[in-house]
């Protein structure tokens, strides 16, 4: 996943930094659910996530994500109000959470910060 934050002036960036919520994770702990409401943007900061479809009454993995990757950067930049899949947690697995909410109220108050991540968000659409 791109990360859309890349090209983005460190003094901007601290804005979007002050909403960040870091969760521990349990076991097996699902982040998100196919179906529901897509919140929130996962950074990977130690372990791994399984991305899963249902397929009759079994879940099927589509996509590993390891530490380091972003899921659900797509749902910030995006219309996508729903997760398509079932994302379960690795033991310790640790995530920082951005907010929908809070990417979007911060990036329609700072026009530097629109400027800079606009080329990414183009990508992404």
């Amino acid at each position: 996943t791109i990360w859309p934050f890349a090209n983005v002036e460190d003094s901007v960036m601290n804005k979007m930094l002050d909403s960040l919520m870091t969760k521990q994770c349990f076991e097996r702990e699902v982040l998100h659910t196919a179906g529901t409401k897509a919140d929130y943007m996962f950074i990977l900061v130690k372990g791994t996530v399984e991305e899963s479809v249902s397929v009759g009454n079994k879940q099927q993995v589509v996509r590993v994500w390891h530490a380091g990757e972003c899921v659900g950067v797509d749902n910030l930049v995006s219309d996508l109000n729903v997760w398509s899949t079932t994302a379960t947690t690795s033991p310790g697995t640790v995530v920082v959470m951005l907010s929908r909410r809070h990417f979007n109220d911060t990036v329609e108050s700072d026009s530097t910060l629109r400027m800079q991540i606009r080329p990414t968000v183009r990508k992404l659409l």
